[in-house]
């Protein structure tokens, strides 16, 4: 199945299942013809929507970084330099960095692929969406 047949499908899926969810969902509280169809386009359109980003967004990113690693010594550090200056902040990145300077050797020869990354990017952008929505 090609990506972009896969992309339609998943989107006219999602759309379906979901417009049907909402209308079904907000029957049981109005008999408002008007406000069933329109809150079940909204919910359906929505779904479609993000489905179809994220699936597409997923694929170019796998695609991108599947070939890409990131050593998991970088890893925690990165996440600790975030956090405020705390006397138990630099206890704990003091502790990491411990255990980071005794494993390093074995580390430095496992990583992880870029591709565990890819949805970050799709996640952020839904997230997005059914915020503003």
């Amino acid at each position: 199945m090609s990506s972009n047949v896969r992309l339609a499908l998943s989107a006219i899926i999602s759309f379906v299942f979901y417009f049907a969810w909402s209308y079904w969902a907000n029957s049981l509280v109005t008999d408002n013809v008007n406000v069933l169809l329109r809150s079940a386009f909204v919910q359906g359109s929505l779904s479609a929507t993000i489905t179809i980003l994220f699936t597409f967004i997923l694929e170019k990113t796998v695609g991108k970084f599947e070939k890409s690693y990131v050593s998991l010594v970088f890893i925690v550090p990165i996440i600790c330099t975030v956090h405020s200056r705390t006397k138990q902040n630099i206890a704990i990145f003091k502790t990491f960095k411990s255990i980071l300077d005794k494993s390093a050797t074995f580390l430095s020869n496992n990583s992880l692929p870029g591709a565990a990354f890819a949805p970050l990017l799709p996640i952020g952008i839904q997230g997005a969406i059914a915020i503003t929505v």
